[in-house]
């Protein structure tokens, strides 16, 4: 069974992506490690009118689709936030989201990806990128030491 921390970090993670495919942007989404309950409570800020409107479109459609049988994730391509680390399987890279371009992880010009070719990277991929990237960077500035962040509390069953 997976440790309850991954598994609250890949729910957000999945939820955030939904919501920005759908265009809904909370006032803030975040995980709450120090819950009561045996496992980490995601919070969901606040939601506009039109937020909550889109939601419920979105929930309409996905249940329509479920009882038709049909593969909802093949309706839409991938819309990333921004900030976000996507894979462009056109150019087998992966850019970090800035704007209407992708920004290279590797030193490099940053170039603009078609959206049907935008996809998250599978997390070997993510976690190698940033490893390598936090590698040039340490190599570059050997001065700024590396901060660690401290992992989630331990599970407390």
């Amino acid at each position: 069974m997976p440790h309850p921390h991954n598994h609250a970090q890949d729910t957000y993670e999945s939820l955030r992506r939904l919501l920005a495919q759908i265009d809904v942007a909370p006032a803030s989404l975040k995980v709450d490690w120090c819950t009561e309950d045996a496992e980490p409570t995601i919070l969901v800020g606040a939601l506009t009118i039109m937020d909550t409107l889109r939601l419920t479109r979105a929930i309409r459609v996905a249940v329509e689709h479920r009882q038709r049988g049909a593969d909802l994730s093949a309706d839409r391509p991938h819309r990333p936030m921004a900030g976000e680390t996507v894979l462009d399987t056109a150019a087998d890279e992966m850019g970090e989201v800035v704007g209407y371009v992708l920004r290279p992880l590797a030193p490099g010009d940053p170039w603009t990806a078609d959206p049907d070719h935008i996809r998250p990277p599978d997390r070997d991929r993510l976690i190698r990128a940033r490893l390598d990237r936090l590698d040039r960077d340490q190599r570059s500035n050997p001065s700024n030491p590396l901060v660690l962040v401290p992992s989630p509390p331990a599970d407390r069953t």
